[in-house]
């Protein structure tokens, strides 16, 4: 049987308020009570307007105060002035909210704990019950517009006129209706649209799968696999489980639904895909579908559920394309998932979108399951081994990506450096640190088959891709095809006649990998929506940097994407960093398939953690100044550019050997790159 704060985590809400909050919030709903018996003698539309919240709470208060102590005296104003003091209110319910994180969080400091819940990125929301404990790995997609409140308890009277007060966190309005009008404590709450982590690498989802198997959070049941049932769920589906429909007294001693249920869910799906097919043959448009896909950036990954998150406090960090690791409580609208059901969960109306109220979240830095968690002892001892082994897993890194750049070293030299870059600092409009870079001259080795929205049809491109994916956590091929061009679109559009953000293939988090395919391109017309996306990638190269268009105006976010364009020619598009493809051999070798897992293993720790080693080239200042001095007065076509151009690659290469200071060795190593790198750039415009 599992434990209480898996299985029963309101009924854990519930003994925390009892135990440290029960007299407080009484206290406050019997001072709420009484003030509103005094605003009611001067009128039902006083009371009406704080009756549910308060929101007026401050100004009627003075209202009622001078008057009631004209009236009735200073016992009147006494009680009025129980509305004056909201802050203390909400002071106590944030407190409440806070003693249930820290529960939890004691908890969850022990891996096993944490890997125990069942993640909805791995497990259909239809084989979870609701009102049970969950994890949710995803990217923010959408924010709602404003706060709205929550209820952080409520009084409820029984048949025998004894008031109890009950936690009201963590729970639908709609499914609080016990209390009565007034007799309640609030709580903001900020409600975010949260997708699965888009661009997410196979490996990383395998991990994660493994982590839930080994602890136990998901079934290895084939039938309630998610592999092997769709997300769907029906009606009837919790019957045999006798699930009460408030779960505060009794709750299942299982968080995933039984297979036999499983089974008759699978039937309603078979049913479901006919309904489907017969739709599509008809050309009936599935609208609620066209609808809630526009929440996903990439078009071919619309994997895993679309989930409301209900954040009570420290949400204020959060933005849109922030990565959470959410660990809340689940509820949906059992009652109405009525025959035949949606092809997708993501696909059902907003009411029926599952919601996961928050109990704590992170924000990771990065999306590597391998790297440890920051704030523990056993990152500090990673990141020292990995810095140790810097050297040798460079040196394994530039022989996988030279083999698959047919044997240029060079370019590999640079592709290291480009996956290592990050923005680390914003001056003003420029992002510090980051290095695009466009690979051209790339041969047409071609595959069978056109360029499709995820493949490009060059062997070279798609063997690259795979590289990079099979090592970085988060990355994307786009084939920058005319009809791409014309027809994606690149950067968010609010929809006010929906009320929602409509994704745009660039909204992804930070750090993932973008690959741009201009090889793909062909002659053609560019329609409007073509010619904007160009402009969406320009600026996204020189400012990194994305505008999200909101019809009227634009606001914008910033960004930290790695951009990779290969092309035959030089890329129409600024990047940072041009190097021409020089082949030694005639075809492509992937290295990674012979590679043990171990090596795999540390190289995907190496190009996550390197990129946040210690750095600095203070003891170097004054020598690198007078070196770029010199290299002005040898050379005139040397500009700030070039030395910008030169601290960057100098500080990567640094990290790359994980050497925490620049060397003069380093500095040196990095004047001979770009001095090779000019050069044949200089070799390939003569051609």
């Amino acid at each position: 049987m599992q434990e209480l704060w898996l299985a029963q985590p309101l009924l854990v809400a519930q003994q925390i308020l009892d135990a440290n909050f029960a007299n407080a919030f009484q206290e406050q709903i019997a001072e709420q009570q009484r003030a509103a018996a005094v605003l009611q003698q001067h009128g039902g539309a006083y009371a009406s307007m704080f009756g549910r919240g308060g929101s007026h709470g401050a100004a009627i208060a003075a209202m009622v105060a001078n008057d009631d102590a004209a009236a009735n005296g200073n016992a009147a104003a006494s009680s009025a002035d129980a509305f004056a003091r909201p802050a203390e209110m909400a002071d106590t319910s944030l407190a409440y909210a806070q003693a249930i994180e820290r529960h939890y969080l004691e908890l969850l400091n022990d891996p096993s704990n944490y890997h125990r819940i069942p993640l909805v990125n791995n497990t259909p929301v239809s084989l979870l019950k609701p009102n049970t404990l969950v994890r949710f790995r995803c990217m923010i997609q959408d924010t709602a517009d404003e706060l709205s409140m929550g209820v952080a308890a409520f009084s409820v009277t029984d048949a025998a006129q004894q008031t109890r007060i009950l936690s009201g966190l963590y729970r639908d309005h709609e499914s609080i209706d016990e209390c009565d009008h007034g007799s309640e404590s609030l709580i903001s709450r900020q409600t975010f649209v949260g997708i699965p982590i888009p661009g997410e690498a196979p490996w990383v989802q395998e991990h994660h799968q493994a982590l839930a198997l080994y602890h136990g959070a998901v079934s290895s049941d084939p039938v309630a696999t998610p592999a092997a049932t769709p997300s769907v769920r029906s009606k009837r589906g919790y019957e045999e489980d006798d699930e009460p429909a408030e779960p505060s007294l009794m709750l299942p001693t299982s968080n995933i639904v039984p297979p036999s249920v499983a089974k008759r869910v699978q039937s309603v799906a078979d049913r479901a895909q006919l309904d489907r097919v017969t739709s599509q043959q008809a050309n009936t448009p599935l609208s609620v579908a066209d609808a809630l896909s526009t929440c996903f950036p990439v078009p071919y990954q619309q994997a895993g559920p679309v989930c409301h998150i209900k954040i009570y406090h420290g949400y204020d960090d959060v933005k849109v394309a922030s990565v959470l690791d959410v660990v809340g409580i689940l509820t949906f609208e059992q009652d109405h998932f009525e025959e035949p059901v949606f092809e997708h969960e993501e696909f059902r109306p907003s009411s029926l979108v599952p919601r996961i109220h928050c109990i704590t979240f992170t924000m990771p830095k990065s999306t590597n399951p391998l790297v440890p968690h920051a704030q523990s002892a056993v990152f500090a001892g990673e990141r020292l081994a990995i810095a140790a082994q810097a050297q040798m897993l460079r040196s394994h890194a530039v022989d996988v990506f030279a083999n698959i750049l047919l044997g240029d070293q060079l370019a590999a030299e640079y592709l290291l450096l480009h996956l290592l870059s990050n923005v680390y600092v914003r001056r003003q409009l420029m992002a510090c640190g980051k290095l695009s870079l466009n690979i051209s001259n790339i041969p047409d080795l071609a595959e069978s088959g056109m360029p499709s929205i995820a493949s490009s049809a060059n062997g070279l491109v798609n063997a690259l891709a795979r590289t990079v994916g099979a090592l970085v956590p988060n990355s994307l091929l786009l084939p920058l095809t005319v009809n791409n061009l014309n027809t994606l679109r690149f950067r968010p559009f609010k929809n006010h006649t929906l009320g929602k953000l409509e994704s745009g293939v660039f909204q992804l988090p930070h750090h993932t990998h973008l690959l741009v395919d201009e090889t793909s391109l062909q002659p053609a017309q560019l329609e409007p929506r073509g010619t904007e996306n160009c402009n969406t990638i320009s600026n996204l190269l020189q400012w990194q940097s994305l505008e999200y268009d909101f019809e009227y105006h634009n606001i914008t976010f910033n960004t930290d994407l790695q951009v990779l364009i290969t092309s035959s020619g030089k890329s129409m598009f600024p990047a940072d960093c041009h190097v021409p493809l020089e082949p030694v051999t005639s075809g492509v070798v992937d290295v990674l398939a012979q590679m043990d897992a171990a090596t795999l293993e540390r190289l995907r720790l190496y190009l996550t953690m390197a990129r946040d080693f210690d750095y600095s080239f203070e003891q170097l200042e004054s020598e690198v100044q007078n070196d770029f001095v010199a290299m002005r007065r040898a050379d005139r076509t040397v500009t700030q550019e070039t030395f910008s151009q030169l601290l960057v690659v100098s500080r990567l290469l640094s990290l790359s050997y994980g050497q925490p200071q620049l060397t003069p060795a380093c500095w040196q190593r990095a004047k001979e790159l770009e001095q090779l790198r000019v050069a044949r750039c200089a070799a390939q415009s003569h051609r």
